[in-house]
């Protein structure tokens, strides 16, 4: 499909001849033409030709004629539309291409102009958006995506594009001019320690294909994926770390979320969800309530998530109704991963009836992110980590044929894989250990070998059977599941 560059006038003649030959492409593509217009514009063209017609002729005949006529037109109108609409980036010529590329934001030749990667030293926190300026004096240099200072204020290797194209050399160290605004009292310099790169030749189509895809797939500000998409492109972030759950009332009214994301830099993670979501007021961190409260000396707590303590660490409750002596700060002693008790005898106190909260979450982080005047404190979740140990019991009838420590280093790095690609609250599946186990052992025996087969989970050192009846394991909804061959057994009988 070409694109034609005619002018008003001979796009007016054009139409005029041929009636309903362009469409009006908008947003959300090219719209079917309601039967209604298309049967009173069969009819005004008809009466024009042959004055009188609707008059002379029946009306059931009319009606027939229009009906019969209505229902061709609809349909030549409906492959038009689906003609028009199934152009996409992946079947588009490079005309169609740009035009793609406008609607995503993404600019075809980005690698035609000069460029350069620059370092950033200021005030940690400070956000630089897409298109943010600097310059060696003589030609102006552009951000290709927003940035935010690290926590140490010094960002390295951030990309910038020429905005006057040629083959202009700019030797190192010589970009080091702001030219945009930012907020006062921060501070900011820039430097490109290497030299930049020499204008090249226009961007390919493939190349620019490639880019308009991966733009187009996330593009929708505040959706779970788009908030996803942007905290994954930042460096270090484990991507099965981050997700974006929906937080409800009691009675599954939405009233907030939250986001979760381990690995990278705070600031910078901080800076992705600034960009992506739009409904900073609804981001809520994590809440970890005490389950429950013995009385006893000393006082032992359980809470509802993983507390991530250590022993002789300092403590904070608060909320903690019925047994009111737990609320206040207190040096912890650790018990495992759910459970710690505090030095506070509570044998004689009421039966604690719920409230509590352990003000001490590990999970909460809190980074300001600055864009011009104005500065915006970021709540996100660090999911902790749950250690995974796997014993196997299992037996073959290949007794001679194959030993357990050969078996052993075959199944454990399979199944260690399978563990360590769980995301955040996705839970271990028994049957999914069955599966990886009898296909890693079907390089060296038959899986009608396999008489015996058995596991037994153990996460943060406590054995874990599956829920009821269930084949799943879960483990704490804000952690991600981790471990390593060599915590991985098999024993064999």
């Amino acid at each position: 499909m070409a694109l034609l560059n005619i002018s008003d006038d001979l796009l007016s003649a054009l139409e005029s001849q041929y009636p309903g030959l362009f469409s009006t492409l908008l947003n959300s593509g090219v719209q079917p033409t309601a039967p209604d217009d298309l049967r009173n514009e069969l009819i005004n063209r008809a009466t024009a030709r042959a004055p009188g017609l609707t008059a002379n002729l029946p009306g059931t005949l009319i009606e027939d004629m229009a009906s019969t006529a209505v229902g061709a037109l609809a349909q030549a109108d409906q492959m038009k539309v689906d003609q028009i609409n199934s152009v996409s980036p992946l079947n588009a010529n490079a005309a169609w291409l740009d035009q793609f590329g406008e609607i995503y934001g993404v600019k075809r030749g980005a690698g035609a102009n000069p460029s350069a990667y620059v370092t950033f030293i200021g005030t940690p926190g400070l956000f630089l958006g897409k298109g943010f300026q600097v310059s060696d004096g003589t030609h102006i240099y552009e951000t290709q995506k927003n940035v935010t200072l690290p926590s140490d204020g010094t960002l390295g290797d951030v990309y910038v594009l020429a905005v006057q194209p040629g083959k202009y050399v700019t030797p190192a160290h010589s970009i080091t001019q702001i030219v945009s605004n930012y907020q006062n009292n921060a501070s900011l310099t820039v430097t490109n320690p290497q030299p930049a790169t020499v204008g090249s030749d226009p961007e390919s189509d493939s190349s620019s294909r490639a880019r308009i895809l991966q733009a187009g797939q996330a593009t929708t500000q505040g959706t779970p994926n788009f908030i996803k998409t942007c905290i994954q492109a930042v460096p270090n972030v484990i991507p099965r770390s981050v997700s974006v759950p929906i937080i409800t009332d009691n009675a599954n009214i939405p009233l907030a979320y939250r986001v979760t994301a381990d690995g990278g830099d705070p600031q910078q993670i901080a800076g992705a969800i600034y960009e992506s979501c739009f409904d900073l007021l609804t981001l809520q961190g994590s809440v970890n309530a005490l389950g429950s409260a013995t009385q006893d000396d000393p006082c032992t707590i359980t809470t509802t998530l993983t507390h991530g303590l250590t022993s002789g660490q300092t403590v904070s409750i608060d909320g903690a109704t019925g047994m009111t002596a737990i609320n206040g700060e207190f040096t912890a002693t650790v018990l495992d991963a759910y459970r710690f008790t505090i030095p506070v005898d509570t044998r004689s106190s009421a039966p604690y009836s719920g409230g509590g909260v352990l003000l001490t979450n590990d999970r909460n982080i809190m980074a300001t992110v600055q864009d011009g005047a104005d500065s915006y404190p970021i709540t996100f979740v660090r999911p902790l980590q749950q250690n995974v140990r796997l014993v196997i019991f299992w037996q073959t009838s290949a007794v001679n044929i194959l030993d357990n420590e050969a078996a052993g280093d075959v199944i454990a790095p399979q199944l260690a894989d399978y563990i360590n690609n769980l995301a955040v609250n996705e839970p271990i599946n028994i049957l999914q250990l069955n599966a990886v186990f009898e296909s890693s052992l079907l390089e060296l025996i038959p899986s009608n070998q396999i008489t015996r087969l058995h596991f037994d989970v153990y996460i943060d050192g406590i054995l874990t059977p599956p829920e009821g009846q269930s084949t799943v394991i879960l483990g704490d909804p804000e952690s991600y599941f981790v471990t390593s061959s060599d915590h991985i057994r098999l024993e064999r009988g």
